[in-house]
């Protein structure tokens, strides 16, 4: 069982995903290989998820909770950490938070899904599972007491018996490192000190001793796992197609100003009389050589090309292809964009309704009842243990999450759309201020008052453009053009 859970992870949905877009090579026939350009899009776009699905704080109604959690989170360095994990969440396809106790305080762990194994259920949710570590140590063996490599795989088993819930650690020693070895529970303290148990820790609270937090995606690699699965497996292919691209196009701005055309004789192996060796004398796969032929064998002069840069075909199909990853991911078409000087996000592509909305507010709530569910396991663990502090009760219709307001931060654009929009006369004047929240009828008043404050500011200057004295002037609704002067007495038009 033990060496099925380490093999099983190093293919996981997640990991499996995150190696393929990262580890490009490419192999010319000279067996010669460099890692491929790539435009890391999937970590653009995490970032993009995660700086906005951020939860400020949590809230408890009981004031004194309250107090403690906000005390034990900054203990825990949990807002940094939280959003660290995050991240790994979107490329993993989950994570994992538990707990120990140190020095009669309650601390959180934090692990990535790499790290995880879910090893039963109940109604659904997963309620045991086993965290995987290594430790690396040189120690003193064999004939001679000469120094050699050991891996130590510690095995955290979180699991639920006799209505109890069990905390146990396993650990295995081996001299290899694709090995997991033997059991060596007696190591467990020459290795980690006090920090591991040695025994059985037993809870006798009601919930998992750990929380698992997955992506709100639905595992389609596996319909029978609870797993979740990595919000890049399924466009991976429109991933390696922007990879692609953007390296075809980092080649052709790089080579394409300047490059060296060689002839085909050229490029032919000659034997190298001082080491009795083969050599090629002019490679043609290294990048910026183009080998061409000549009819003249004996024409073995270099040419010296610069073909014209074509940056904004590639720009445009660099942008095509964004947008194909962004909608397999939930980001509307247009969030990122490569301008053919930098590459980031569209500040305007975020706002209250659309594809990108309707994803972070499923990350939202997805991300709130796994903190939700932290704050319920610090309450229980708190108020089971005599060597921690006695928590406040509180329901779990008591916690709140609030999150940042990420709309906010895209209101002055969207005023500038709006502006725009009522300016090309493709909307009324209302329509901005509903767009802002006020009601049709509160949107009339703030109109009609300010069309009045801009009359009586008129006057005041001696201005007059109102529709009785422009009829007056024009009785028969003719326009006509009139020139302005400095005559006070000159109506204005």
């Amino acid at each position: 069982m033990p060496s099925a859970i380490v093999s099983k992870y190093a293919g996981s949905y997640g990991c499996a995903s995150f190696k393929k877009y990262s580890g490009m090579h490419d192999y010319s026939v000279n067996g010669r290989s460099y890692i491929r350009k790539t435009a890391n899009l999937p970590v653009l776009i995490g970032e993009y998820i995660v700086k906005n699905t951020y939860a400020e704080y949590p809230e408890i109604a009981n004031k004194k909770a309250q107090k403690e959690m906000d005390e034990m989170f900054a203990d825990n360095d949990f807002a940094r950490k939280e959003k660290e994990l995050f991240e790994t969440q979107i490329h993993l396809g989950g994570r994992y938070i538990s707990f120990y106790r140190d020095k009669g305080k309650f601390k959180l762990k934090f692990i990535t899904a790499d790290r995880g194994f879910i090893t039963e259920k109940k109604d659904g949710k997963p309620n045991g599972a086993v965290f995987i570590s290594r430790t690396i140590r040189m120690e003193k063996a064999g004939i001679g007491n000469k120094l050699a490599k050991f891996y130590y795989t510690l095995l955290e088993w979180h699991y639920e018996e006799d209505d109890k819930r069990i905390v146990k650690n396993d650990l295995y020693r081996s001299n290899t490192e694709s090995n997991l070895g033997k059991k060596k529970n007696d190591y467990i303290t020459a290795v980690y000190g006090d920090l591991i148990s040695t025994e059985e820790d037993v809870y006798n609270i009601s919930i998992p001793t750990f929380v698992y937090i997955k992506n709100p995606i639905k595992n389609n690699k596996d319909l029978m796992s609870i797993e979740g699965i990595g919000a890049f497996i399924n466009p991976i292919d429109s991933i390696m197609v922007v990879d692609e691209t953007f390296h075809v196009m980092s080649k052709e701005i790089v080579l394409s100003q300047f490059q060296m055309l060689f002839p085909e004789g050229a490029t032919e192996e000659v034997t190298d009389w001082n080491s009795n060796k083969t050599v090629r004398t002019v490679d043609m796969y290294q990048e910026g050589i183009l080998v061409y032929n000549t009819d003249d064998v004996g024409s073995y002069e270099p040419k010296a090309v610069a073909p014209q840069l074509r940056i904004q075909d590639q720009v445009l199909a660099f942008n095509t292809v964004i947008d194909l990853v962004a909608i397999s991911v939930g980001i509307q078409a247009g969030s990122l964009r490569f301008d053919g000087k930098s590459f980031g996000t569209a500040t305007e592509a975020k706002i209250q309704k659309g594809d990108t909305a309707n994803t972070i507010k499923l990350y939202e709530a997805n991300n709130g009842d796994g903190i939700t569910d932290v704050i319920m396991m610090w309450q229980e663990v708190s108020n089971s243990e005599s060597a921690l502090p006695n928590v406040p009760k509180f329901t779990r219709e008591d916690v709140t999450i609030i999150w940042k307001d990420n709309v906010a931060e895209d209101d002055e654009t969207m005023r500038e759309n709006d502006r725009k929009v009522i300016e090309a006369n493709l909307a009324p004047r209302i329509f901005y201020w509903t767009q802002r929240g006020f009601s049709p009828e509160d949107a009339t008043l703030i109109i009609e008052a300010a069309d009045a404050d801009k009359k009586k500011q008129q006057e005041e200057f001696g201005f007059s453009i109102t529709e009785k004295e422009v009829d007056s002037n024009n009785p028969d609704g003719n326009e006509e053009e009139i020139d302005e002067t400095d005559d006070d007495n000159t109506e204005i038009e």
